[in-house]
């Protein structure tokens, strides 16, 4: 059942990334199956999908490799749709959930100064005081940058700080990326 799985897997994203040799046909069903794809109960092995590939399409097309296959379809299921996803190098993931979710990692992350504590709601926040604008040209689609007036005399801040922050493009599926994304990330915690 893997196998064919796999085979199906591949050819679905082979065609959508190459539009002179598709036949798919109906893009619902192309975009519909790319958000089944990313269920983390529909996951085969990343390494049982890397052999199918080496012993199918590299075969009649060299230039290919599975991560080049795989990053243009998830696209599509990219909640930050302004920003493209980081094309990853690695070939260790999991499966391609784990692809996903390393495509919003970034390089040079630091741990956080409150790891525990409870972050507060925007609602909350803009109660307190906090404006909020769209992030501009981010190196990372999640990136989160609070800004504060001050002056140059004095050390402390005057005026409301501007919290600026991606913008998330919600559709009928965002919650269903978000929240295999999450059943990952307690995979990986595991």
């Amino acid at each position: 059942m893997m196998v064919i799985d796999g085979c199906f897997i591949l050819e679905y994203f082979y065609r959508a990334t190459n539009p002179e040799e598709s036949n798919l046909g109906n893009m619902t069903f192309v975009q519909f199956t790319v958000f089944d794809l990313v269920l983390l109960e529909n996951q085969i092995p990343f390494l049982f999908l890397q052999h199918i590939f080496d012993c199918t399409i590299s075969k009649f097309d060299q230039t290919a490799s599975l991560i080049n296959t795989i990053h243009p379809v998830l696209e599509h299921v990219n909640p930050f749709a302004e920003h493209k996803l980081k094309t990853s190098s690695n070939t260790t993931h999991h499966h391609i959930l784990g692809l996903l979710h390393e495509c919003f990692q970034y390089e040079n992350a630091t741990s956080s100064e409150f790891p525990k504590s409870r972050v507060p709601s925007a609602l909350e926040l803009g109660r307190a005081g906090v404006n909020f604008k769209r992030a501009q040209h981010a190196e990372w689609p999640l990136m989160m940058k609070v800004k504060s007036r001050r002056l140059p005399c004095f050390s402390c801040s005057w005026g409301k700080p501007t919290l600026t922050m991606p913008v998330l493009w919600i559709n009928d599926f965002t919650e269903l990326v978000l929240r295999n994304l999450i059943a990952y990330e307690h995979f990986l915690i595991d």
